[in-house]
């Protein structure tokens, strides 16, 4: 691996930890509890913009979750990874 490969196999890490976290939110599988979708959530939130491809299915969790706490780490995601893809001023 060269330095200049550095980069682009980081982001590819991501990708993949993102799709993992995304299929985590899933709950209609009788494994996915809302432990696990809270803490896929939370994870998510700490990719920040690598995570933006996550945005419509953690739109959709804060709709249809009945858990508050899903619900709110999937806000507080959302906002991460948003405010960390604006521009800053």
């Amino acid at each position: 691996m060269t330095h200049a490969e550095a980069p682009e196999i980081r982001q590819k890490a991501n990708q993949v930890k993102a799709k993992s976290y995304i299929a985590a939110l899933d709950d209609s599988d009788p494994i996915s509890g809302p432990l696990i979708r809270r803490a896929a959530a939370v994870a998510l939130g700490n990719l920040d913009a690598r995570a933006a491809v996550a945005l419509p299915r953690l739109t959709r969790l804060v709709r249809e979750e009945d858990n508050e706490w899903v619900k709110i780490a999937a806000v507080e995601a959302i906002r991460q990874i948003t405010e960390s893809d604006s521009p800053k001023r």
